[in-house]
């Protein structure tokens, strides 16, 4: 997906980065199309992530009943391999047309790597906001959010990592 600069590539976010307040902040040149649909795919924190804590994960299920919904954004190509490095280890690049407006779009997004997931961790409630957040502010359905309510998360010990995330939360509510 390397690009020339000024190109504008496409990036499905699921997670932590739903919201343009977060990711903004991540990727200047970000830009909210709106809301995306993916088929097939089922939304999970089983992710190890660097923190040794669950992060999300776009599960491939093949079944129709799955629908993952994100966020659709524009971004400068030339800022993805940001993007990459702070998405870090255990996530590779997938790309997936996902549904946005009635119309189909060819978009990258990160999928965990098998040897990071672990289904035993759970993810700090500070993540866990991000991803809540972020789906109010797109308005996804109250069931989906619910879900999303329902995920068990636990507090983080780091408090200097905690006030950080929470200062960027404050921004968000």
């Amino acid at each position: 997906m390397a690009g020339l600069e000024g190109e504008q590539i496409l990036y499905y976010a699921y997670g932590s980065n739903l919201h343009p307040e977060r990711l903004g902040a991540r990727i200047p040149s970000s830009r909210l199309l709106g809301t995306a649909e993916l088929s097939g795919y089922q939304l999970l924190f089983h992710k190890r992530g660097a923190d040794q804590s669950a992060k999300c994960n776009a599960l491939f299920t093949g079944d129709d009943k799955h629908l993952l919904l994100g966020a659709l954004f524009a971004m400068d190509a030339a800022e993805k391999p940001i993007l990459d490095e702070i998405e870090g280890a255990g996530y590779v690049v997938s790309e997936v047309m996902v549904k946005h407006q009635g119309d189909e779009h060819l978009a990258f997004m990160y999928v965990a790597e098998p040897d990071y997931i672990d289904e035993s961790l759970k993810p700090y409630q500070w993540y866990k906001e991000f991803v809540y957040h972020g789906a109010r502010f797109l308005a996804f359905p109250e069931r989906y959010i619910g879900d999303l309510i329902d995920v068990a998360a636990v507090d983080d010990a780091d408090s200097e990592r905690h006030a950080r995330n929470e200062r960027v939360l404050a921004r968000m509510r």
